[in-house]
């Protein structure tokens, strides 16, 4: 799986907002995003947020169309 955007072993702290590839990720001003956070797709992350460390955000979703099947087999 590709990952957009892997924050590196130190902290980062934004004082302005950040984009990065072409806007499918936007992090707003003082963002603290912690080693080992991973961001996918269209992520938008608000003004004066806080991520922990390896938490892992993804814009995708699953198919919900077989209702009578268990997600893991779909």
């Amino acid at each position: 799986m590709f990952c957009a955007m892997v924050i590196p072993v130190e902290t980062i702290h934004t004082v302005e907002p950040l984009t990065y590839k072409d806007e499918t990720i936007c992090i707003g001003k003082h963002v603290q995003l912690n080693p080992g956070c991973c961001l996918y797709g269209d992520v938008r992350i608000g003004d004066c947020s806080m991520l922990a460390p390896h938490v892992v955000i993804v814009s995708a979703n699953h198919d919900y169309k077989q209702t009578a099947v268990p997600m893991r087999f779909a």
